[in-house]
């Protein structure tokens, strides 16, 4: 076996061997994007459950944690553990993540979840966690149930800088109540750090969808002073079913192709951020 030498006069410019250096300490990133309640918690967890697994198909590794339980049927899961049992150290994360699908773990977050905003420990240190996996995530879907800080405002993962939350409404006048009630209370506590989006399900089409959305963003707009962008409509099937009222499987397409959409579409928003330097990262299960 030989070995070769290189000529030190044929190494690159200094800036080439800056970059080479830099590619030895390669960051990794995190991206959070949370879905807050704004209706019907069944049509919620199916959007965040199939916006999960399209990102997942587009070459994502994704986690999924499901405050308000309702995801896990859209995947077909029975979760056996909680969050809470690897905070408190009863299981590691391999025991705790289901996996549907490649790319696509999924962690039941009833308990624990809320028991980390009850203490105060749901930032960016925990989060940076799951870029230490020996599959680290790039993008953590996160169905919230709303819960409140101890400072008495609804939680969001918002780190530096504005971040966007995706709100999923319906199109009854309960809907749109639900969804400004859920921006009011989100903006009060985030500081002006939140950039909502409304996602419209059962929107027969995009103008529908819009329609429905400008009610909401002119309400918003008037009362809060905030401007809410639109994310996109999902629409029911043939014979009328609304996303979240059935399995969203092979008997409803159109779903998983507004879904599809807004996966791709994510790419473009800014969105809670982590990131660590590769070289400081143990890996842990």
């Amino acid at each position: 076996m030989s070995v070769v030498v290189p000529n030190p006069h044929a190494l690159g410019s200094p800036r080439d061997q800056a970059a080479g250096l830099r590619s030895l300490f390669r960051r990794r990133a995190l991206r959070l994007l949370p879905v807050l309640p704004a209706g019907e918690t069944a049509v919620q967890g199916a959007c965040a459950a199939l916006l999960a697994r399209e990102l997942a198909a587009a070459g994502h590794q994704v986690i999924l944690l499901d405050e308000t339980g309702a995801a896990a049927g859209i995947l077909g899961l029975k979760p056996k553990y909680d969050l809470l049992t690897l905070i408190e150290g009863e299981q590691e994360f391999v025991g705790v993540a289901q996996r549907p699908l490649a790319g696509l773990r999924y962690v039941a977050a009833a308990a624990g979840l809320p028991a980390l905003i009850a203490a105060d420990a749901a930032g960016e240190a925990f989060f940076t966690g799951f870029l230490n996996l020996t599959e680290p995530a790039d993008t953590v879907v996160l169905n919230l149930a709303g819960t409140v800080t101890p400072a008495g405002a609804v939680w969001l993962p918002i780190f530096a800088g504005p971040a966007t939350t995706l709100l999923v409404a319906g199109t009854g006048d309960s809907d749109l109540t639900a969804a400004y009630a859920a921006i009011k209370q989100a903006q009060a506590g985030a500081g002006g750090g939140a950039l909502f989006r409304v996602l419209v399900n059962g929107a027969r089409n995009e103008r529908e969808g819009r329609a429905v959305h400008a009610k909401i963003a002119d309400a918003a707009r008037r009362f809060l002073g905030i401007e809410v962008a639109f994310a996109g409509h999902v629409p029911p099937t043939g014979d009328g079913t609304v996303l979240g009222r059935a399995l969203p499987s092979q008997r409803h397409p159109e779903a998983g192709q507004a879904l599809k959409r807004l996966a791709q579409a994510t790419a473009s928003w800014p969105l809670a951020e982590c990131a660590i330097d590769e070289s400081d990262s143990p890996h842990q299960n």
